[in-house]
């Protein structure tokens, strides 16, 4: 009895092994492979360095607009001019600089309004070096409430963005001024 135990264990073991061996060794086939792409929708794909100038209009709010200095620094233009927290338009700048969504969800949309983009809660108007303008609008949050819908003009797809790129991108004039009483220059 005992020997037909020992017996029935090593077989057991044997066909394990061979499971082990055969799914390590095995390559998957074409067919298995997933469809969807892993990667997330490119919205805005920019060199950060060539962004020159921004304005970021904020529903209810005065458009405040920042241009890059000749030395690399930004400066508030408008609501009024003011110094800017370098940070804070770097922190801006990278979020935009590679905006991905979430997911597509409409590849062409028929009716903004769904989205609340028809009147945008956040637009963003961007200038590079080369001369091109874009223009991003920010609309309502998704139905889950972790997402934003996204467009960006002149492209017919509506996108969902992560609501902390949002956040990193809807600044305000107390937001992006320089709060700084007094700053010294190490020149």
């Amino acid at each position: 009895m005992k020997f037909r135990g020992l017996i029935i264990a090593v077989l057991v073991l044997l066909a394990l092994g061979g499971v082990l061996y055969w799914s390590n060794h095995h390559k998957p086939s074409e067919k298995s492979a997933p469809l969807s792409s892993t990667t997330s929708p490119s919205i805005l794909k920019l060199d950060q360095a060539s962004i020159t100038q921004l304005t970021v209009t904020d529903k209810g709010s005065a458009p405040v607009s920042l241009v890059k200095q000749n030395d690399g620094r930004w400066q508030i233009t408008k609501p009024e001019e003011l110094r800017a927290e370098q940070d804070e338009v770097a922190g801006m700048l990278s979020s935009l600089s590679s905006l991905n969504a979430d997911h597509v969800i409409e590849e062409k949309a028929a009716g903004l309004a769904q989205y609340g983009l028809d009147d945008p809660s956040v637009t963003v108007d961007i200038a590079t070096s080369d001369r091109k303008q874009r223009k991003l609008l920010l609309g309502d949050s998704t139905p889950a409430g972790g997402d934003v819908y996204a467009i960006l003009a002149g492209d017919p797809r509506v996108f969902a963005i992560a609501g902390y790129s949002k956040t990193s991108i809807d600044k305000g004039l107390n937001d992006l001024r320089n709060k700084r009483l007094l700053t010294i220059d190490p020149d």
